[in-house]
C-alpha cells in the first residue's frame, strides 16, 4: 500500500497558525464574557428578594448537589413555591396543581441564568404571581400558562 507524504509548505502552516491563535483567543474572550455576565442562582433569589418575596436557593438551603426528590420534599415542608428549569418537575399530572405550594418551571429556547433571571423578572412584573400558590405554572419566551388548583 503506497503512502504520501504531503508537505502543505511555510505559507500553509503559517496561515494554519495563525487561524488556530486566533480561534484560540475568540474562545478566551468568549469564555471571560459568559464568566463576567453569569447570574448565579443568588442573584436569582436577590432579585425575587427585590420584589418582595421570601426566596432562597437549594445552595443556602444545605441541598446543593442533592436528588430532585429531597429538594422537592424540603420545598414542600417549607411550604416553598419552586421555581425550577429541571423538566423532572414538568409532569403536571405528578405535579398537579392544588397538591403542592406551587411550581413555575422555567422553558426557554436558550436557557442560562441569565435568560432566566431576565424573563423571571418580566413574569414578576407583569404576571400576578400573587395568586399562584398551589398552581402548576409554565413559562416560555412567550407565554405564561398557570394550571390552578
Amino acid at each position: 500500500m503506497p503512502s504520501f507524504n504531503f508537505d502543505i509548505g511555510e505559507k500553509e502552516r503559517v496561515g494554519s497558525r495563525f487561524l488556530s491563535d486566533v480561534r484560540d483567543e475568540l474562545q478566551r474572550a468568549i469564555s471571560i464574557e459568559k464568566s463576567e455576565r453569569k447570574v448565579t442562582q443568588q442573584q436569582i433569589a436577590d432579585k425575587l428578594k427585590s420584589f418582595g418575596h421570601d426566596a432562597d436557593t437549594a445552595q443556602n438551603e444545605g441541598l446543593g448537589g442533592c436528588v430532585d426528590s429531597v429538594i422537592w420534599e424540603a420545598a414542600q415542608r417549607d411550604e416553598r413555591f419552586l421555581i425550577t428549569q429541571d423538566l423532572d418537575f414538568s409532569d403536571a399530572r405528578r405535579f398537579a396543581a392544588g397538591t403542592h405550594h406551587g411550581i413555575l418551571l422555567i422553558r426557554l429556547r436558550s436557557p442560562s441564568r441569565f435568560t432566566s433571571i431576565e424573563r423571571i423578572e418580566e413574569i414578576l412584573k407583569n404576571e400576578n404571581v400573587s395568586g399562584w400558590a398551589g398552581c402548576f405554572v409554565v413559562a416560555t419566551d412567550r407565554k405564561v400558562r398557570v394550571r390552578r388548583p
